[in-house]
């Protein structure tokens, strides 16, 4: 009776885990008894026992929830761990000279990185470099990744019980004549995060399926919320795909999969760019997306295709003489092929501190344009100071003083995005269900 009793708690404990017809319990009391001073101790230390079955059920099981990390999610900044208070930005600080104002609107500290999230409000002709962040000691906390379209940035972690830093910007003026470059101070006030600011999670973990270096989906990580689940996994190229695979810090919105449950019915989902990692460019990107709960398991992700990225390269040559005067113009008439599309560099113009190339074409697509750059072996092997927002008709390319004379080889390249049809496929099932 008293082995029945513990054996049924033991398989409550890990049921989540465990098939309703796999009985463990021989397998591990055969494996206790095999050394009877050891089964000595564990009698007279029954918690001993439960701590040690319940690991091993869940290692066999291959489903361990995370132990001993007490995580958190918050939307816009990502996974958190709470195992250390969360320290924000008691207020916003905003700053102003010189005709710039810096606001920091929010802070958001945990033991593994430092968010912060600033604006400037500047005025024409103005520019800001990435802000820094200090501790009191003067310690420069490194700047981790990232900036957003909110200019939001990551550093390493600010130390517990540190409540106090300072945020530095180095500001300055383009136009000949401003001021000289200043820089701003904002010292920042961090306190203990009001409760419930992070949603609680637990970290599920996903055991490998040895499919890891093949192409397609694959997942990494479940975070599971109260009422949620955030899927965050990769796809990656295993190396068959035509050519590169082409992706951007934005790919998980790019390549949306389309998601089933049990039933083969739609799955609503919300992209979540803060879960996930950075891309590897080339070779993988990933993705992070939330389901909410309940959802019939279990759940099928597919993505139907992907897009391979082809580098497309060409060479122009022509000579300006070493003396070329503003709004001289050269007639070329010369073709330009690059890939499936293809243009002509009609004329170019000298500007004094660069070139503008007019060009026609009747079979470069809309809203496509080529990129150039102009080889200098006095400066680089290429000189791109400055190339203006440009249409198919007209590239003005500013270069740094004296521009390249002579006679000067202009580089261009454009890629092609093609199409590699699918589908790429997985499939998760929740470990507290059957199949």
């Amino acid at each position: 009776m008293k082995n029945n009793r513990m054996k049924g708690a033991l398989e409550n404990i890990a049921h989540r885990g465990v098939p309703e017809n796999r009985n463990l319990w021989p397998e591990i009391e055969s494996r206790l008894k095999t050394r009877s001073s050891f089964m000595q101790t564990l009698r007279a230390r029954p918690v001993m026992v439960i701590t040690i079955v319940v690991l091993a059920l869940l290692l066999l099981t291959g489903v361990v929830y995370a132990i001993g990390k007490s995580l958190g999610y918050i939307p816009g900044i990502g996974v958190v761990d709470q195992s250390v208070p969360i320290r924000v930005l008691a207020e916003p600080v905003t700053v102003e000279q010189q005709g710039i104002s810096v606001t920091v609107s929010k802070v958001v500290a945990d033991s593994t990185r430092t968010f912060m999230s600033y604006s400037v409000d500047a005025i024409p002709g103005s520019y800001c470099k990435i802000p820094e962040m200090y501790l009191p000691d003067g310690t420069n906390l490194e700047q981790t990744c990232c900036s957003g379209p909110q200019s939001e940035y990551y550093y390493s972690p600010i130390p517990n019980g540190t409540n106090n830093v300072t945020v530095a910007l180095f500001c300055g003026f383009f136009e000949e004549g401003g001021p000289e470059s200043f820089s701003f101070r904002l010292p920042l006030n961090l306190v203990p995060a009001p409760a419930g600011y992070a949603t609680p999670a637990v970290e599920i973990a996903v055991t490998a399926d040895g499919s890891e270096n093949k192409t397609g989906l694959h997942l990494e990580k479940v975070i599971e919320l109260a009422d949620s689940y955030i899927l965050i996994g990769k796809f990656t190229d295993g190396g068959d795909l035509s050519g590169p695979l082409s992706m951007s810090t934005e790919s998980d919105t790019e390549y949306l999969p389309h998601i089933e449950d049990a039933n083969g019915k739609p799955v609503s989902f919300k992209v979540r760019e803060d879960a996930r990692p950075d891309p590897d460019w080339d070779v993988a990107y990933y993705w992070a997306y939330e389901i909410p709960k309940p959802v019939a398991t279990p759940l099928k992700i597919t993505v139907d295709r992907v897009n391979i990225r082809k580098h497309n390269t060409a060479q122009i040559q022509f000579d300006t003489g070493d003396h070329p005067q503003v709004g001289q113009e050269w007639n070329l008439n010369l073709p330009v092929k690059l890939g499936a599309s293809d243009f002509v560099v009609d004329s170019v113009t000298f500007l004094g501190n660069g070139y503008t190339f007019n060009l026609s074409s009747e079979n470069l697509p809309e809203g496509v344009e080529p990129n150039i750059d102009i080889v200098d072996s006095s400066l680089s092997p290429y000189l791109f100071d400055n190339i203006s927002p440009t249409t198919i008709s007209a590239i003005t390319i500013t270069t740094k003083s004296p521009p390249p004379t002579g006679n000067l080889t202009v580089n261009w390249w454009l890629d092609e995005f093609i199409p590699q049809p699918g589908p790429w496929s997985l499939v998760w099932t929740p470990p507290n269900t059957n199949p």
